[in-house]
């Protein structure tokens, strides 16, 4: 098995490790994975895995691999990019929010509910995201708790827009989205800023 570390090669013994886990974990106890750096990205003969996606490839099994690639990244660089991209993803989440409050007002309610259940899916992992940085880097102050938190008004309003969903209401629903979900997402603005001057 070769085994290569930031495009370097790494001398270690297949038998030594029974998972992608272990050997991670062995190259992080020998100090060859520095304490202030995470797995960016994984391949493992040719199959990739992003940091997202991480856990699932943890468990791989390594006897029959031929080549693990690891690239790895200071913690402070991954949140700078993590920080970096939540911008974007903040924009298609007021995009895809514009976009489901219009499938409920043209009456395809199992559409736009599926459409709902993505947005609420792509909601959470942007909230795990900044949470990751936030406690990872201890940013201080906290920008996602602070008063007036964009995190509590996002709850609120999720709140309304599941009791209009409860009531199949698709016309008051589609109103909650565009008039308490995007001015919610549009209070991330501020957060974002403050987590990237403090990185």
């Amino acid at each position: 098995m070769r085994v290569t570390l930031n495009d370097e090669p790494v001398e270690v013994s297949q038998h030594d490790f029974r998972t992608v886990s272990d050997l991670l974990d062995g190259l992080k106890s020998t100090g060859r994975i520095p304490g202030d750096h995470m797995v960016a990205s994984l391949t493992v003969d040719n199959q990739s895995w992003e940091a997202q996606e991480m856990e699932g490839a943890r468990s791989t099994p390594l006897a029959s691999a031929r080549q693990v690639a690891i690239q790895t990244e200071d913690m402070n660089g991954c949140a700078r990019r993590i920080v970096a991209d939540s911008a974007n993803m903040l924009a298609a989440l007021q995009d895809g929010t514009r976009q489901v409050a219009r499938s409920f007002r043209e009456n395809d309610t199992g559409l736009a509910n599926a459409h709902l259940f993505r947005l609420l899916d792509a909601l959470h992992c942007f909230l795990a995201c900044l949470y990751r940085v936030q406690n990872v880097c201890e940013l201080q102050p906290k920008p996602l708790d602070a008063s007036k938190a964009p995190v509590q008004g996002l709850s609120d309003s999720l709140q309304r827009v599941q009791e209009c969903q409860e009531k199949e209401d698709w016309v008051a629903l589609a109103a909650r989205l565009e008039g308490d979900l995007l001015p919610a997402l549009g209070n991330f603005t501020t957060a974002l800023e403050s987590m990237r001057k403090q990185l």
